[in-house]
């Protein structure tokens, strides 16, 4: 193990060459040297003519381009703008439900397809070999590729391995934003970086940090508030745009702004995008007159440009820490024709030290993450090349996991868990490192540095934009006010009324849409069920519970409204709670074995726990573990609500968890512990032992187990009180073959007066369904877009 190759992430290092523009200038092919054979980098704002260079034509040497960009909205935007072009060259987009075929290729000179990140995989084999070599990647918002690999991962992967295996020779990338060091952990040098400047007098940033010392999460909308009333005192209606990372606090504030200060709001996020006036705002590109406030997430940063002049839009609040430097630059840059005060609200610290070097903090951080990240290369390394060897049939009850999917999926959760990023992915049927999930780890410990010290985020947001004013400011005045508590007390009654209500209806209509079973779930859902009950072999035959939700969510894939329509079909009081309930059912089905159970967790609304602990009971060799330890040594004990754990006994557990991986299934855990790439772990260089930190186990336990966690935050007095072993005594499918002697299930879930079947779904007995048909049709077509980044 210590003979592995140490795995060293080269510096950027390639020719950086500026280009300014003058005014009425645009970027063209003159500009730029020749990129035939090469990586490059063009780095430049919003407007200066990167998309028409490569759309219209501008990249004459190469007879194919393909431009992958990360946002569905973009695409079909391109798509609309070019599709009916008649000229030399054949444009081709492909996202959503739209796949690439060999017969697209027309009878052009010339040939541009545009498709999402995702579906590059599907592109690359309508080409020949011939045609491949001489075709140009554009890799539009490349930023995406470093930041975006916690949740889209494969699809990053497969551009990175293919430029990396020589799929591609030349390669050109876009962004308006870029972080070297964060570039760097892809591992995929540059030759030359084309930083374009252009005269931007007319739209120059200016950002004022504000600490709200006696604030909260909520605290910033006295701050909106304000604004909203001296405009409204001046007799003007200028907009306000507020970016909060969060859906469901956006609906929660809007709502409390339309009720006590008379303004028409928009909120804007990925669960909303077919509202219309949001693709109003997509296609117009520009706020509707008669909006005052818009609550945004993250979508907003790259996903539409906002066209309104300067005296239409007022300010600009971005909240909390959860904005990169980055995307803090892209969301103001999505205001093309205004500057306007930028106020990044925070309520929790950041050091005032102006004493530091930035220069010396920086590369502190640097070589510390860098570090750390070179830790996790050289294990993903280390792993890829034994991977064969690891004897994982301990963690599927003895029985072969010959899938190579499966292994990496159970591989991957636990690693993700430990050290934050998932170590592997699949290229061409090969195991080998995930670039995209460690450079997303790299890239959220920079942006938690960032917000360490004002001065050093000044410094890195004034890289980004040299002519951005950034000050900051302590305000020890504002609170939350008195009248939005007691209305957000108002709403949360209202809701769990409405959620309460909406409980019985949704079950109604996921048994009421028994599938046609065809294929066994674990098929197509391997992260979610990968252990199976009793019959899961049997692949035909009756349905089972767990159809009805993969059924839903199959569709729900193809069609992201299929819910929305299937919800549609009845008569319902609240159909968005519905319609999110229906989907949370349809998920629990996959993981959890019987409808009570199931029951239960929707009414005690533990859903997104459940979701953790599922995935780590099916996935996570570290939870499994203790979880066989628990059930096979004296159980009894954890059920009596008795049992207690003190952190330091939790530590001794967890160390124990990873001798024996290490020794069952030549997984090598102890170089893994020794190199401290498991968050809470201590190594005396003395005597070489590994200590782990009693407060982190308690942590780790108390968040897969039925414990209650009593004294959490006197450490002197904490222990961990079992009232069972598994989170909330639930049937999952992935072990229950190890808890069906210590619970009896339901037989039968009853819904008003109706009995169903608690393991099949099927209708027992009682009066016809109370479902009532809609006479209303559901909404017509609608965009599709990217996720937020939540």
């Amino acid at each position: 193990m210590s003979e592995s190759r140490q795995i060293t992430i080269p510096p950027t290092q390639c020719v950086l060459y500026p280009i300014t523009l003058g005014t009425g200038e645009f970027i063209s092919r003159d500009h730029l040297p020749e990129i035939q054979g090469k990586r490059i980098l063009l780095q430049a704002g919003t407007g200066v003519g990167k998309t028409t260079l490569i759309m219209e034509g501008g990249l004459k040497e190469h007879p194919f381009i393909i431009q992958v960009i990360p946002s569905v909205f973009k695409v079909r935007e391109l798509e609309e703008q070019y599709s009916n072009r008649h000229n030399e060259i054949g444009y081709l987009f492909y996202y959503d439900k739209k796949a690439p075929n060999e017969a697209d290729i027309l009878n052009k000179d010339r040939h541009i397809i545009v498709c999402t990140f995702d579906k590059l995989e599907t592109v690359i084999p309508i080409l020949s070999k011939k045609q491949l070599a001489s075709t140009l990647l554009v890799i539009d918002e490349c930023h995406k590729m470093y930041s975006a690999g916690s949740y889209r991962d494969e699809a990053i992967n497969s551009i990175v391995m293919n430029i990396k295996h020589g799929t591609f020779k030349s390669v050109l990338a876009l962004t308006a934003t870029f972080t070297p060091s964060c570039w760097d952990t892809l591992e995929l040098p540059l030759d030359t970086i084309f930083q374009v400047k252009k005269d931007r007098t007319k739209t120059k940033r200016s950002v004022e940090v504000i600490l709200l010392k006696k604030g909260d999460q909520y605290s910033f909308i006295s701050l909106v508030a304000k604004r909203i009333k001296l405009l409204q005192q001046q007799g003007l209606r200028k907009k306000i745009i507020i970016r909060l990372n969060h859906r469901e606090k956006c609906e929660l504030l809007t709502a409390a702004l339309e009720k006590y200060h008379g303004v028409k709001t928009l909120v804007v996020h990925s669960k909303n995008k077919n509202n219309l006036e949001v693709k109003s705002l997509f296609s117009q590109q520009s706020i509707p007159s008669d909006v005052d406030v818009v609550f945004c997430t993250s979508i907003m940063d790259e996903a539409v440009n906002i066209n309104n002049l300067e005296d239409e839009i007022d300010s600009v609040f971005v909240i909390g820490k959860d904005a990169h430097p980055e995307e803090l630059v892209q969301f103001l840059g999505r205001l093309r024709k205004t500057s306007v005060p930028c106020f990044v609200v925070l309520h929790t610290e950041i050091s005032e030290n102006h004493l530091i070097d930035i220069e010396t903090l920086k590369k502190s951080y640097e070589e510390k993450n860098l570090n750390f990240i070179q830790k996790l290369n050289q294990l993903s390394e280390l792993l890829s090349t034994i991977f064969e060897d690891f004897s994982l049939d301990m963690y599927n009850e003895g029985q072969p996991i010959t899938s190579l999917y499966k292994r990496m999926a159970l591989l991957n959760e636990t690693f993700n868990e430990l050290a934050g990023a998932k170590l592997f992915a699949l290229f061409k049927g090969e195991v080998c490192r995930n670039s995209a999930s460690i450079a997303a780890n790299y890239y959220r410990k920079d942006k938690a540095n960032c917000y360490e010290n004002f001065y050093y985020l000044k410094d890195r947001i004034r890289t980004l934009l040299p002519d951005c004013t950034v000050k900051y400011s302590v305000d020890t005045e504002t609170i939350t006010p008195s009248y939005l508590k007691e209305f957000m007390d108002e709403e949360k009654e209202a809701n769990d009324q409405a959620y309460d209500a909406s409980i019985e209806t949704a079950f109604e209509i996921v048994l009421a849409n028994s599938p046609m079973r065809q294929l066994s779930s674990v098929d197509e859902y391997p992260d979610t069920a990968s252990d199976q009950l009793e019959d899961e072999d049997d692949h035909l035959g009756p349905v089972r519970l767990r159809d009805f939700g993969t059924d839903i969510l199959q569709q729900q894939e193809q069609d992201e409204l299929f819910i929305d329509r299937l919800v549609s079909k009845y008569e319902v009081k609240h159909h968005k709670i519905t319609t999110e309930i229906v989907y949370q059912i349809a998920v629990l089905t996959t993981l959890i074995g019987n409808l009570p159970d199931i029951y239960q967790i929707i009414k005690q609304k533990q859903f997104t726990h459940v979701i953790t602990v599922a995935k780590g009971y099916s996935s996570n060799i570290v939870v499994q573990y203790l979880v066989k330890r628990f059930y096979r040594y004296h159980p009894d004990k954890y059920f009596n609500d008795q049992y207690k754990l003190t952190p330091k006994a939790a530590a001794a557990l967890i160390h124990n968890a990873y001798e024996s991986i290490n020794k069952d299934s030549s997984i090598p855990m102890r170089t893994i512990v020794k190199q401290k790439l498991i968050s809470g772990l201590k190594v005396d260089y003395k005597t070489k032992n590994v200590e782990i930190d009693p407060s982190k186990a308690a942590n780790f336990i108390a968040k897969f187990f039925a414990v209650k966690d009593r004294n959490a935050k006197k450490a002197d007095k904490r222990y961990l009180e079992f009232s069972g072993i598994v989170y909330g005594d639930y049937q999952y499918i992935s072990i229950a073959s190890i808890q069906k002697q210590f619970r009896d299930i339901s037989d039968v879930l009853v819904l008003g007066e109706r009995t169903f079947d608690a393991t099949t779904g099927e209708f027992v007995s009682g009066p016809s369904s109370p479902l009532t048909k809609s006479s209303s049709p559901f909404f017509g077509e609608v965009d599709v877009f990217d996720e937020d980044d939540e």
